[in-house]
């Protein structure tokens, strides 16, 4: 495995059907289980998806259950079966080097265009915070599409087996369907898609970004019903990231509370 180039909790109370996506900037410096502190995006590289799901585990809280794992060309081949995701651009993007080139407003993406939109850091605001961002508007827009078109079983049948061609993933068809039953229930509009705050630094002669107070406020303020500023118990939360190299990977955890 390689470094994972973006990373994503995806938290859901399924007896309120609210729900947040976190994003995590992939240089916060964290404990890697077994490896002493590190940047988060090499838990993958170091020991697979299992790792990376640990390191979560002990950063925030949350447990994580599955995870489903893929690449850049995953990622295109899954939108690009699907017919494309509609997703809103709020400013100009112009980046060579992800080709991320699209004007403001709403945009029906194909696979390349969805992962260009999903890698630009150059270009915008904030650098990898702006960049978590918009990969969580990427997720938020595939949910908004399955809502719209699984209408029965057999529609949620198509979405699975488009992820199975192009995920790797620890759970079983069960799971998977019941997985899936939920997100079809989901309004993406009320889900909250945030980013774990942080300071740029250096580590180890190298850059970094340091999660302090605020992250670990998000983390505790998550725990209990999976919504920021709310409070109920019953959580499943999911874990997405992402590589940046030729080998590239995305990475997905769900983690379920009793």
């Amino acid at each position: 495995h390689t470094r994972s180039d973006s990373l994503h909790l995806l938290c859901i109370n399924p007896r309120t059907m609210q729900g947040t996506i976190l994003g995590f900037p992939r240089d916060s410096w964290v404990q890697i289980p077994g490896h002493g502190q590190g940047k988060i995006n090499t838990a993958l590289a170091l020991g697979g998806p299992q790792l990376m799901a640990e390191t979560i585990r002990n950063l925030t809280g949350l447990p994580v259950n599955y995870y489903v794992l893929t690449g850049f060309q995953g990622i295109q081949d899954i939108v690009n079966e699907l017919n494309g995701v509609d997703v809103y651009v709020d400013r100009r993007m112009n980046d060579s080097g992800s080709g991320a080139r699209f004007e403001p407003g709403w945009h029906h993406f194909n696979g390349a265009e969805a992962l260009a939109f999903s890698r630009d850091r150059h270009d915008v605001p904030n650098g990898d915070f702006s960049r978590s961002e918009n990969q969580g508007k990427l997720i938020l827009a595939a949910l908004s599409k399955m809502r719209a078109e699984v209408g029965d079983e057999d529609g949620l049948e198509t979405w699975i087996r488009v992820l199975l061609r192009h995920v790797d993933l620890d759970m079983g068809m069960s799971d998977l369907t019941r997985l899936g039953a939920l997100a079809r229930r989901l309004n993406p509009s009320v889900l909250n898609n945030v980013v774990v705050p942080g300071k740029v630094g250096t580590a180890g002669g190298q850059s970094v970004v340091f999660l302090g107070d605020a992250a670990a406020n998000v983390f505790l303020d998550l725990r209990p019903d999976a919504v920021i500023g709310g409070a109920g118990p019953d959580v499943t939360t999911t874990t997405e990231s992402t590589t940046s190299t030729t080998e590239s990977t995305t990475t997905t955890s769900i983690s379920t509370f009793p």
